[in-house]
């Protein structure tokens, strides 16, 4: 088959299956439940409203991932926002479900900009990776301790706080965040972190949703859209809708977006053995200078 003869055609043929199969299960599902006495222990077995015995606050949590790893992935692939971290916005925005976001925005900035300020301290004592990281997960234990009896102190309800924001996940926006300015400039990466709490703030508007919690826990099946979501924009190659923005005054054929450029030339068209070379801009410029491939000129190489 035609279809099945470039991995674009593959993972779309995979993922109408699975969004086929999804279907069908609902399917069965309904037409079981009609009969009260058919066998439905399988489907009972996979459903976790029918087993009484696990934390469902727990079990919510992890079947809300999948749905929150979507946004990330519609975010990020189709409208091209910029985050810190691939999926650090997800569990941020699962961390904030069951609390105010007025007062989980304030405990992510009180917490950030410490952070980021204790991060900065560190740098020019040219700690060893896993010391820092260490030292700055610490330091973010701390001040989540703090910020939460502060709140407490000032009469927000305790209900109303993550009981637990991932600490790891905001020392490593933290890293990201100092990384990035030092590269690219402040403004650079608070526009970064602006997109990391946007991109939070859309999960946190879907996984918030009781009634989705509650559907998934009678019928998890439909999970599988999700994954069949994820599959097909896994191989979207099109423009995003900031880089269509972006290259708007220029012919579509002579833009390369970032999907293309990941999806097809990397994935398809460079073997994983010749990344390094490729990422290599002094090696690249003379293999291209031989080839009779235009490419920049470099200024200067600095050691």
């Amino acid at each position: 088959m035609k279809i099945l003869a470039s991995a674009s055609g593959r993972t779309r043929f995979c993922a109408l299956l699975l969004a086929g199969a999804t279907f069908a299960v609902h399917l069965a599902r309904v037409h079981l439940d009609s009969f009260p006495d058919a066998p439905g222990w399988l489907l009972r077995s996979i459903t976790p409203a029918c087993h009484t015995g696990t934390d469902p606050i727990a079990v919510g949590f992890l079947l809300m991932l999948p749905i929150a790893c979507l946004v990330v992935c519609v975010t990020r692939n189709v409208v091209g926002i910029e985050t810190f971290g691939t999926f650090a916005p997800a569990l941020l925005g699962l961390a904030f479900r069951s609390t105010d976001s007025i007062a989980g925005v304030c405990l992510f900035v009180l917490v950030v900009v410490p952070g980021w300020h204790f991060r900065t301290l560190l740098s020019p004592l040219r700690l060893l990776p896993v010391p820092r990281s260490s030292l700055l997960i610490s330091f973010i234990a701390v001040l989540l301790v703090a910020a939460m009896q502060a709140a407490v102190a000032l009469g927000v309800s305790p209900e109303a706080l993550p009981g637990l924001l991932p600490m790891v996940i905001l020392a490593g926006i933290i890293e990201r965040f100092r990384s990035t300015e030092e590269e690219g400039g402040l403004a650079q990466s608070t526009r970064v972190l602006a997109g990391t709490m946007l991109v939070t703030f859309f999960v946190w508007l879907v996984v918030r949703q009781s009634q989705l919690t509650d559907l998934l826990m009678r019928e998890p099946e439909w999970l599988g859209l999700a994954f069949a979501a994820q599959l097909w924009i896994g191989r979207y190659t099109g423009l995003r809708l900031l880089e269509s923005r972006r290259f708007g005054g220029l012919p579509r054929e002579e833009v390369v977006g970032m999907n293309f450029r990941n999806a097809h030339l990397l994935a398809d068209e460079t073997r994983r053995g010749l990344h390094p070379l490729v990422d290599d801009k002094i090696e690249m410029a003379a293999i291209c200078g031989r080839l009779g491939v235009p490419t920049p000129a470099i200024l200067a190489v600095i050691d």
